[in-house]
């Protein structure tokens, strides 16, 4: 039997008749029926063909909890089985756009909602609930009843009968990636639940991947959202993760001699190694899925007909609901906005957001904050503009990953070619036509010059223009000031020798905590600022029992960050009883100097 791995993005999770039934369904369904599941008749028929994810279960079984189906020869696993579709232990999944006949049993005309994501067609065995076990699986056993169906297949199955037509594995591959591109969506719509209010305050925070940049986080949230079967049945919805999540299985399926590796930059790229040749593949699925409210339902699921339905009726209704129109309810008035955090940044500070340290700064005027333009509930993606963020950087005496996060304890040999940020240089700005100079105090970003094994001012730091994208560094700089097109003082702080990098002691404050900078990690108002002091060890804001408690487990070797600076409050270097005690002090108000 080929054993097939199957992808957790592509496969909705499926809580199966295989759990503990112990609630109000389970009673009800108690006298329903004395009858044997086996004197019941079954007819399983696939939502979608050819895909193994929702059947609609023809019978008059009254009590869809009593059975279910194993395929016991599926090329999918062992334990491959079909069962209600449930949204708890004792509650069946409901969808908006599905006509019930009984919402406590889940049943619709002549049957029942069923799922599975591992069996492949065929001989499907009938299996009756026997036992109950608290805290437990539920125990069933086979009955003499078969039922059959048509082969049916995952989604990387399907793309590969499909696609993968060619001679070469990368042809294949590549006509797979094509035919991905050619009919995944990126995500479903869903009937929106009521608005709440989970949080005080908006926020702001880093993107969780390196080629993105920031989000502006909502305080409000939504209780109760409803699913579609429309957007449930979709096999082929693949984020920008899900796309080289399936393009890894896919040529894992093709030839499992395969290795695979995430890109380092792209996280929507993954790059696949095949008898020494390396190629990357990824995306992701086209548009986005929406919630709308009840009214917006365009189709209703009666199953008077069975409602087999296709591929491309599914990719219609999601259409429909993408551009349906639908009134925003969410309460704008004290909305964080990017002009916000603008005007708040200056020309840089750190920032506290809600996963970690980072370092955010300005540049240009302010005019392009192409965040504005987003409408949608929080999450909105901030893709650049005057609004800048800190990556693979030395930033006052700490490394910021390429994740834009800070990371204790970086020291520069470890990091000695990434980029700088240089804290207020005497500088200087122009005119795209080199016809105005300014002088400026400001801060600089300096990349590494492998050829010269120096760092070279960004030009942007001195061109006073956003669209601005030629090559202008410090050889152009100085023969514009050679020829007398630019006054000689614009060739001072344009580079920085190693040796001098070296002297500005990079990462000097590698294991201390930024010790200002603006809060948006929606625990206070937006864009207040922090200012960390002794006995502050952990650096939350407060001093409390909290860092009495942390400087003990640093004491006594425990591997936790402290700040060192702020823990050392009777200055002898070295992190001791001592000042656990003097942060109990502080705590009972005592005045402590340092």
């Amino acid at each position: 039997m080929r054993l097939r791995r199957t992808l957790a993005l592509l496969t909705a999770a499926v809580m199966t008749a295989a759990m503990p039934q112990t609630g109000a369904l389970t009673e009800l369904l108690t006298s329903a029926s004395q009858k044997k599941p086996a004197s019941y008749t079954y007819q399983v028929i696939p939502l979608v063909s050819p895909f193994n994810r929702y059947f609609y279960v023809k019978t008059d079984n009254p009590d869809p909890l009593s059975f279910r189906f194993k395929d016991k020869s599926s090329v999918y696993g062992d334990e491959c089985l079909l069962s209600l579709c449930m949204k708890n232990f004792d509650e069946p999944l409901l969808f908006s756009d599905v006509s019930y006949e009984n919402k406590q049993t889940g049943r619709v005309n002549g049957g029942y909602i069923f799922s599975s994501s591992s069996i492949d067609g065929g001989a499907l065995t009938l299996q009756e609930r026997t036992e109950d076990i608290e805290w437990g699986d539920d125990e069933y056993a086979d009955t003499k009843l078969t039922v059959y169906i048509p082969a049916v297949k995952d989604s990387v199955d399907y793309l590969i009968d499909k696609y993968a037509t060619k001679g070469s594995f990368f042809e294949n591959l590549e006509a797979i990636e094509s035919g991905l591109y050619s009919e995944a969506l990126y995500s479903g719509s869903y009937i929106r639940g009521e608005i709440y209010q989970a949080e005080e305050y908006w926020s702001a925070y880093i993107s969780p991947y390196a080629d993105q940049g920031l989000y502006i986080g909502s305080p409000y949230n939504r209780r109760d959202n409803k699913s579609l079967l429309a957007s449930e049945l979709f096999p082929l919805f693949v984020t920008s993760v899900g796309f080289p999540s399936t393009m890894a299985e896919a040529a894992f399926r093709l030839d499992d001699s395969v290795t695979m590796e995430w890109d380092d930059y792209f996280h929507y790229l993954i790059n696949i190694t095949y008898k020494g040749e390396t190629r990357a593949f990824g995306g992701a699925g086209d548009g986005a899925g929406k919630a709308v409210t009840e009214d917006k339902i365009a189709y209703r699921y009666t199953f008077k007909n069975s409602e087999a339905t296709t591929l491309e009726r599914l990719r219609e209704l999601q259409r429909i609901y993408r551009e349906a129109e639908v009134e925003d309810d969410v309460p704008r008035e004290n909305a964080l906005t990017w002009k916000d955090i603008y005007d708040s940044l200056g020309t840089g500070k750190w920032v506290r957001d809600c996963y970690t340290y980072s370092y955010w700064y300005t540049t240009g005027e302010g005019k392009n904050l192409s965040g504005e333009e987003y409408d949608s509930v929080g999450d909105n993606i901030y893709w650049g503009g005057d609004v800048r963020w800190a990556s693979d950087a030395w930033v006052d005496g700490r490394y910021i990953n390429e994740y834009k996060g800070w990371v204790p304890g970086a020291k520069f040999e470890e990091h000695p070619d990434s980029p700088l940020i240089v804290r207020a240089v005497p500088f200087f700005e122009m005119s795209p036509y080199f016809d105005e100079f300014v002088k400026k105090v400001k801060d600089v970003k300096y990349y590494y010059n492998a050829e010269k094994d120096r760092w070279d001012a960004d030009p942007f730091c001195f061109i006073n223009t956003n669209w601005y994208s030629g090559d202008l560094y410090y050889e152009n700089i100085e023969e514009l000031v050679n020829e007398g097109t630019l006054p000689a003082y614009c060739l001072e702080h344009l580079i920085l020798t190693r040796e001098e990098v070296e002297a500005m002691g990079v990462d000097r404050n590698t294991d201390l905590f930024p010790k200002s900078g603006l809060i948006y990690d929606g625990t206070v108002a937006p864009g207040t600022p922090f200012n960390y002091t002794i006995g502050d060890v952990n650096c939350d804001g407060d001093v409390s029992v909290d860092d009495v408690l942390i400087t003990q487990q640093k004491i006594a070797g425990w591997d936790v960050f402290i700040d060192k600076e702020n823990a050392d409050i009777d200055n002898d270097n070295d992190i001791s009883v001592s000042d656990a005690l003097f942060i109990q002090q502080i705590i009972a108000g005592w005045s402590i100097g340092k």
